[in-house]
């Protein structure tokens, strides 16, 4: 297990977990789920530095088999990129 600090984004402070040997990314808050229709509670949110956020997530860990987000189903290996096309 390895934990990551990608940057700003839901929170100043979120991190992510990697479980390397099953490639599987747990994103929290920061990965919104493809049921999500918005970007949730945004009280804490920078969301002018999310997305850089969620680059650098894909940069490091580019291939998971799944992501685990937050809230919601976790059916869709797609919800990185979703997350990013919600701050779009």
């Amino acid at each position: 297990m390895e934990t990551y600090y990608p940057g700003i984004g839901h929170t100043s402070d979120n991190i992510v977990i990697w479980f390397k040997d099953d490639q599987i990314l747990y994103g929290g808050c920061l990965i919104k789920s493809t049921e999500s229709k918005t970007l949730g509670n945004l009280s804490d949110a920078n969301v002018f530095s999310w997305k850089k956020s969620l680059k650098n997530i894909d940069k490091k860990y580019p291939k998971p088999t799944i992501i685990i987000p937050g809230h919601q189903d976790w059916n869709s290996p797609h919800s990185l990129k979703y997350t990013m096309s919600l701050l779009d």
